[in-house]
């Protein structure tokens, strides 16, 4: 059984090994914000990391009138 320091300590450094950082844009122009992750860009706006990924690497347009782009 996991202690509340090791399950912490694993849901903080869980997606650490993969951050790409990205910059969000809505439809409009208007700039979402500057992110590390996928999955902090998600948690912010409420969207699929997921889609958000796909819509950074070309594979989608768009995710719910939000533009997505990698910030490398």
């Amino acid at each position: 059984m996991l202690t509340k320091g090791e399950i912490k300590y694993r849901n903080d450094n869980c997606f650490s090994s993969n951050k790409i950082p990205v910059i969000g844009y809505y439809i409009t122009g208007e700039k979402i914000g500057e992110f590390d992750s996928f999955w902090k860009a998600s948690k912010f706006t409420n969207l699929d990391p997921y889609k958000i990924s796909l819509c950074c690497r070309g594979k989608q347009k768009r995710v719910k009138n939000t533009i997505w782009k990698l910030a490398i």
